[in-house]
């Protein structure tokens, strides 16, 4: 806190996790008391990561992505990589307003390798920058060409309770096998 006359100024930078929430300003003197409050809502948070195959272009996967954020959302990083592989490859995605603080986006992931589990991170920035690359969400291309698959197979489900700055989010992840 730094004061110049009669005004005193806080100056938050290099904001963590634990920086984020309300922050109150009381005045008071012989006149009466004032007080104003901000909410410094921080980083995006990711809501859901969902990963499904693409039937008329295997072996790909289509990435969709919601997002929360209190402040513009300016862009997604997506970032993915073969179990097997040390490195990530990243693309960095516009993301599209799905409601007020909702943002979306959707990006196919194509040219993989068959039968290779893959894992996806996700970061979105806003005013506040990038959030943290966190949650490692997976998936399995599929064992061969679509066209060569058996029409029938099993269909699985999983639910996923994820925690972001003290928000509990439900995760719904469906991957379906033809």
């Amino acid at each position: 806190i730094s004061k110049s006359g009669k005004v005193n100024i806080i100056n938050l930078v290099a904001l963590d996790e634990e920086d984020f929430g309300n922050y109150t300003c009381v005045a008071e003197n012989k006149l009466g008391m004032a007080e104003d409050s901000v909410n410094i809502s921080g980083w995006p948070l990711i809501s859901s990561v969902v990963t499904l195959p693409v039937p008329s272009l295997s072996p790909c996967h289509e990435v969709t992505v919601h997002l929360y954020s209190a402040s513009s959302l300016r862009s997604v990083r997506l970032e993915y990589r073969s179990e097997y592989s040390p490195d990530w490859e990243g693309v960095m995605i516009t993301p599209e307003p799905l409601s007020k603080q909702r943002w979306g986006v959707v990006h196919r992931l194509c040219n993989l390798t068959y039968s290779t589990p893959y894992w996806v991170r996700v970061a979105g920035s806003n005013s506040y920058g990038f959030s943290p690359l966190g949650t490692r969400y997976s998936f399995t291309t599929d064992s061969q060409p679509r066209g060569q698959l058996a029409m029938a197979s099993a269909a699985t489900s999983s639910l996923a309770t994820v925690n972001h700055f003290g928000i509990h989010f439900v995760v719904t992840i469906i991957s379906v096998l033809l």
